[in-house]
C-alpha cells in the first residue's frame, strides 16, 4: 500500500449501517436524513432490499454517486453512497449478483482507495469470507476501507452473553485476513478493553458487535474518531469512521 503523500486536515466521515430494508419510501427518507445528520460523506449500507430503479431514487439530496449490488426486494443488497461534495473518481466496480457485497476502486483527492462493503450470511459460512477476500483488488497499491455487517463477533468481548462459545470458523478467517494484510479492526484498536455492541437479537435477547470498519494499520494515525451511534430506525447501530484524507 502506498502512503507516500502528505495528508491535510480534511476529514471524511464513513458510515457503515445495516438498514434492514429501504424499499419503503418513508423508510428511505428517514435513513438518508439520518445519514445526513451524521454528516456522512461515504455510506456503506447493507440489507437495502432494493431493485435497480429504487437505487436511482436515492441519488438525490446529498447523495451524488451510488454503487450497489442487488438480490431482490425482500433480501440482501448492499450500496455505497458518496456525497456530492466529494471528488471521488471510480475506476472499477465489482457488484456481487447475490447482493452480498460491492467493491469500488478509485481515487479521492488523489488518494487511491478500495471501498469494500460486505453483508455476510448470518451463519458460520467461512468459505464466504475466503471467497470475498480473494476477490479484493491489489492492496499493495490502494488503501482499503472495508466496512459492513459481517454477522460475526471476533471475540468474547463482542458478545453480551456470558455463555462460553468457541470462536467461529468465520472469525478465524477474518482474523487471518487482518493479520496477513496488516489491517486493523478500527474500533477495537482504539478500545482494546471495552465492550460495545452494534446489534440486538430479539430472538436471543443478546447484544453483539458484528458491524465493522477494517483499515490498513498504516492509516490508523489518520483516524480522528470511530464510534457506534444510537440504534435507531434499524436494529443495528451505525458505525462512524472519521479519517483525514
Amino acid at each position: 500500500m502506498s502512503t507516500a503523500r502528505s495528508f491535510s486536515d480534511r476529514v471524511v466521515n464513513f458510515v457503515s449501517w445495516n438498514v434492514k430494508s429501504l424499499n419503503h419510501p418513508v423508510k428511505r427518507k428517514k435513513v438518508i436524513t439520518h445519514l445526513q445528520r451524521l454528516r456522512t460523506d461515504i455510506a456503506f449500507l447493507q440489507e437495502t432490499h432494493l431493485r435497480t430503479s429504487d437505487h436511482l431514487r436515492i441519488k438525490s439530496g446529498w447523495v451524488g454517486q451510488i454503487y450497489h449490488s442487488k438480490f431482490n426486494s425482500k433480501a440482501r443488497g448492499t450500496a455505497i453512497l458518496i456525497s456530492k461534495t466529494l471528488p471521488f473518481i471510480a475506476t472499477t466496480v465489482d457488484e456481487d449478483p447475490a447482493g452480498r457485497f460491492v467493491v469500488v476502486v478509485g481515487h479521492l483527492y488523489g488518494f487511491p482507495l478500495i471501498l469494500a462493503n460486505v453483508y455476510a450470511p448470518n451463519w458460520d459460512d467461512h468459505s464466504f469470507f475466503t471467497n470475498v477476500f480473494a476477490r479484493l483488488p491489489n492492496m499493495a497499491t490502494h488503501n482499503i476501507i472495508l466496512g459492513g455487517d459481517l454477522n460475526c463477533s471476533l471475540s468474547a468481548m463482542d458478545r453480551s452473553s456470558h455463555k462460553c462459545t468457541p470462536i467461529s470458523k468465520s472469525a478465524r478467517v477474518i482474523q487471518r485476513f487482518l493479520h496477513n494484510y496488516g489491517l486493523a479492526d478500527v474500533w477495537r484498536f482504539r478500545n482494546p478493553t471495552s465492550s460495545q455492541y452494534s446489534f440486538f437479537s430479539n430472538v436471543h435477547k443478546t447484544y453483539t458487535r458484528i458491524d465493522y470498519f477494517f483499515l490498513d494499520k498504516k492509516l490508523l494515525p489518520l483516524v480522528t474518531d470511530c464510534d457506534y451511534k444510537a440504534m435507531v430506525i434499524s436494529d443495528h447501530s451505525p458505525v462512524v469512521l472519521s479519517l483525514r484524507i
